[in-house]
């Protein structure tokens, strides 16, 4: 019998590779009924499916991050029922290839799993530097700081390994902070991920970085 955590990741290669040829239905009937509600129902769905196929469908032609495998797949049980999967690798959108990630949560009940890609807050953004490229360079394994809008539960990991947070809430807004990343090697490659649970909200972000040295 496959574990959950082989459910969650066969549910989330199934709903990539549903875009990426095309077959609505075959997506659609992926979707937890949470995400489908959200979404606005079938209509909902359908106004977004193009935009969805030229994105994450693009994900089940990714390599690794290195350019020469599949890209590399973390599973980690949130809550319960509740499994994030992140993927980082060199993906193709618009016809330029770019190493970054992605995070979806699933629900996985008994034999079946579901995606719940549409349950989310605005983007988890980070506090600091502005990154606008992945790999990120962190230097000298420091802490991490991110912001997210309302006070929900937070949880961080990197790769499959969860990381000690503190939270801190100010002004509609939850900041979190990771303990120090000593785990990272210089030059190694890292993916963060970052998984926001509140009322009506599961939300999954994941970051590439790469570790630096001590400048």
């Amino acid at each position: 019998m496959t574990s959950p955590e082989g459910r969650a990741a066969a549910a989330v290669a199934s709903w990539l590779q549903a875009l990426a040829e095309g077959t609505a239905d075959e997506a659609w009937a992926l979707v937890g009924a949470a995400s489908q509600q959200a979404i606005g129902g079938r209509d909902g769905f359908d106004a977004l499916y193009s935009a969805l196929v030229e994105g994450q469908g693009e994900w089940s032609r990714a390599t690794d991050p290195n350019g020469t495998g599949s890209p590399w797949t973390f599973v980690n049980r949130i809550d319960g029922q509740i499994y994030a999967v992140t993927l980082a690798g060199i993906v193709t959108q618009e016809g330029v290839p770019d190493a970054t990630t992605i995070a979806l949560p699933v629900i996985v009940s008994g034999e079946v799993a579901t995606v719940e890609p549409f349950l989310r807050v605005d983007p988890v953004q980070v506090v600091g530097p502005p990154f606008f490229d992945e790999p990120w360079e962190l230097v000298d394994q420091p802490p991490v700081t991110f912001s997210v809008r309302g006070a929900p539960g937070v949880r961080v990991y990197v790769g499959s390994s969860s990381v000690s947070v503190t939270t801190e809430g100010a002004a509609g807004t939850t900041r979190i902070t990771t303990a120090p990343l000593t785990q990272l090697e210089a030059g190694g490659q890292y993916v963060i991920t970052v998984v926001v649970l509140d009322e009506g909200v599961i939300h999954a972000d994941a970051f590439l970085v790469v570790a630096g040295e001590s400048s």
